[in-house]
């Protein structure tokens, strides 16, 4: 077991990507076409504000359920992580509770908005932490940390995956849209 290095978090981070966005882009796409077929043309200021909590309170949700439950759980991983032998835990090696897996997670925000910096520091810290691994004291692991091969394919693949996945999803959107409109 050693500690994850970046390009191996960086084809999770892809994997997970890929699968959060598309649950949530379906979640938000139900939410928003149930939201036009309610409110209409002219939504009251109250029907939008209602809706406008509705669709952060069910995002939240869903970024929980995806990110930081499974880090929290028994896997210790999300689904990509779990595919690339990763898991997260404490700085002692144990499983974290789900609110530090939140902590973790929302963190990621400060990781980003320093240009990304906070996620390129996992490649030269010496226990090979993020800025939002430290910031919420925690690790990422790798329980084969000598294997390489297959990330790179893995991010390519997911990403000519999701380039399909994503077409077909957008037609048949826009047919069952359209048919409602029609209707």
């Amino acid at each position: 077991m050693g500690y994850a290095s970046f390009w191996k978090r960086w084809a999770a981070y892809v994997v997970d990507g890929a699968i959060y966005g598309l649950i949530s882009g379906m979640i938000s796409g139900i939410i928003n076409t149930v939201f036009e077929l309610i409110a209409g043309d002219n939504p009251s200021v109250g029907v939008s504000l209602t809706f406008s909590l509705v669709s952060i309170s069910v995002s939240l949700a869903v970024w929980a359920a995806y990110y930081a439950w499974p880090e929290s759980s028994e896997w210790q991983a999300t689904i990509g992580k779990h595919l690339f032998g990763l898991r997260v835990t404490d700085t002692n090696g144990q499983r974290i509770s789900f609110w530090r897996a939140v902590w973790r997670n929302f963190a990621k925000i400060f990781s980003a908005i320093i240009l990304f910096i906070g996620y390129m520091m996992c490649g030269w810290t010496e226990r090979k932490q993020c800025l939002h691994d430290m910031m919420a004291d925690c690790l990422v692991l790798d329980e084969h940390p000598g294997e390489k091969q297959g990330c790179m394919w893995a991010v390519v693949g997911v990403s000519i995956g999701m380039l399909f996945i994503s077409i077909i999803v957008f037609v048949l959107a826009a047919s069952f849209i359209a048919s409602l409109i029609s209707h």
